[in-house]
């Protein structure tokens, strides 16, 4: 039996070497390991930059029958509506069919996700990969709904490729996801920690014959702390395959996470465009209001009345109080959804699904929001609360103006001491400009609303709670900083609680930790 099983896995493997070889056969040129997407470096090559309305820097002038990739793929794509390559997509695709491992730094929405499903179908169909191997592709993933938003496009275009896909994450049903990671998957998108615990406690779970590990939105996964698990699953996955690594960000940690996982890797890297302007930005209409804290409240009832027939996304900073105003603006009769790290898989991903297929709305949300989503056609980002870095602030803004031909508006309001993240968003050349209204037009709830909290005691609780995690917002970041830090020293705390419903400064125990996002 021992024999039979060596000796399918070696046919395996020849079967992969053959495929690999035969991608190599094609004429790629690629110097120095790197490949930049640069006007200056291109028209040097001899490539024409076309401009396709206003979709500069975002689609390329490939389209995907033009790639050398199978039949079954391309009508495969095709029936999904893909038909030209993005940049990303452009440069990705052929490398990673040759077999290559790639570090790929490209900004949120720039077509990553077809960028690494791509090639993993060209190595499942061209080697036959079957469900009684286990699984062949693995694609680590940062979030839940990331996860779940991935396995979508996926499933569709496995399905019509004859391919199996599945998805295991945390809060999902272990023992359905146990039976079906035994029976065998072909491509499989996880979150570290299920991936992990899989990897360790489930039997049956094979890897042996693992053609391809992605790892999308690595800044993102080690900022939310899986530096650990992300290491334990190198050591356990074969050594035998390839590696596509994507960031938005290049840090030493990332680095050191490639030295770690990637052999001999090809450097790709998504530039700026020649303006300075965030290559997904450019239909991205930014505002910044600048107003005292006993007004926000005000100002964010307003806005929404104003806006009742918009896709609206709300950005706080912790967990408490997407709970604290998402109670509380349902409670007075504006409907809101909301989305946090607290909440249950299944309420997460049912709340997920109406938002995405919603043509208006509200979505309440902490940073689990910011990072990948694609929720088609919202008209508003509203960071409610400071982003404590301007990465921060640039995915979360991202969740709007996706693709070449969306448009969207975000607005930053900032309390009278968080100007300087104002400043630093300008030093990367990102124009904001000042949101304009005044002060006449607000429709003044704040009596009424401060009289809802203190007649209520489960919402005062709430609300204590949602100012108490604000506050530790600030003073606990992982991207805290000196600006940070002084911003909360200066905030006139009188004029904040207003924002919260409270007529009195709760008392705050220093070393409490905050709630998750």
């Amino acid at each position: 039996m021992e024999d039979k099983k060596k000796s399918s896995k070696e046919k395996f493997k020849k079967k992969k070497d053959k495929v690999k070889k035969e991608d190599e056969k094609e004429d790629i040129k690629i110097m120095n390991n790197t490949i930049d997407i640069d006007e200056e470096k291109e028209k040097e090559k001899g490539h024409e930059i076309k401009k396709i309305n206003n979709a500069d820097f975002f689609f390329s002038d490939k389209k995907f029958s033009q790639m050398k990739l199978t039949e079954t793929t391309v009508n495969c794509l095709k029936k999904q509506g893909f038909i030209i390559s993005t940049e990303v997509q452009e440069k990705v695709i052929p490398i990673a069919k040759k077999g290559k491992d790639i570090m790929c730094t490209a900004k949120t929405g720039s077509g990553k996700t077809l960028a690494f499903l791509i090639p993993a179908m060209e190595i499942l169909i061209k080697t036959d990969f079957q469900q009684n191997q286990g699984v062949g592709i693995i694609i680590i993933t940062p979030t839940r709904e990331l996860a779940i938003q991935i396995y979508d496009v996926a499933k569709e275009l496995l399905f019509l490729a004859h391919k199996t896909c599945g998805v295991i994450i945390g809060g999902g049903y272990r023992k359905k996801e146990a039976k079906k990671l035994i029976r065998g998957v072909n491509l499989l998108i996880a979150t570290p920690g299920r991936l992990l615990d899989h990897l360790n406690n489930t039997e049956g779970f094979k890897c042996n014959n693992l053609c391809m590990l992605v790892i999308d939105e690595a800044d993102a996964i080690l900022k939310n702390g899986f530096e650990d698990e992300l290491i334990q699953i190198l050591k356990i996955l074969p050594k035998d395959k390839q590696t596509m690594l994507f960031s938005a960000t290049l840090s030493k940690k990332i680095e050191n996470l490639g030295l770690l996982s990637l052999n001999d890797p090809v450097y790709i890297k998504l530039k700026i465009n020649p303006e300075g302007q965030n290559n997904n930005l450019q239909n991205l209409e930014q505002e910044y209001l600048i107003i005292e804290g006993n007004l926000k409240f005000n100002f964010l009832y307003t806005f929404i009345k104003n806006n009742s027939s918009r896709k609206i996304m709300i950005f706080f900073n912790s967990c408490s109080e997407v709970q604290f105003f998402s109670y509380l603006l349902n409670y007075i009769g504006i409907k809101v959804l909301s989305i946090s790290g607290d909440l249950k898989q299944i309420n997460r991903e049912t709340i997920y699904r109406e938002f995405f297929n919603s043509e208006k709305g509200i979505l309440l949300c902490t940073d689990v929001a910011q990072r990948g989503l694609d929720f088609p056609e919202v008209d508003w980002i509203i960071n409610f609360d400071l982003p404590l870095s301007v990465d921060e602030y640039l995915h979360r803004v991202g969740r709007t103006a996706r693709g070449p031909d969306s448009h969207g508006k975000s607005l930053l309001i900032l309390l009278p001491n968080e100007t300087d993240l104002l400043e630093r968003i300008k030093e990367k050349n990102i124009f904001v400009k000042e949101y304009k209204f005044s002060k006449e037009n607000l429709i003044d709830i704040q009596q009424k609303y401060e009289l809802l909290i203190s007649s209520n005691p489960a919402l005062e609780n709430l609300a204590v709670e949602a100012y108490k995690n604000y506050i530790f917002s600030y003073m606990y970041s992982k991207n805290n900083s000196k600006d940070n830090r002084q911003n909360i020293e200066n905030i006139d705390k009188e004029k904040l609680i207003k924002s919260f419903g409270l007529k009195e400064v709760p008392y705050i125990k220093l070393k409490t930790l905050p709630d998750k996002k």
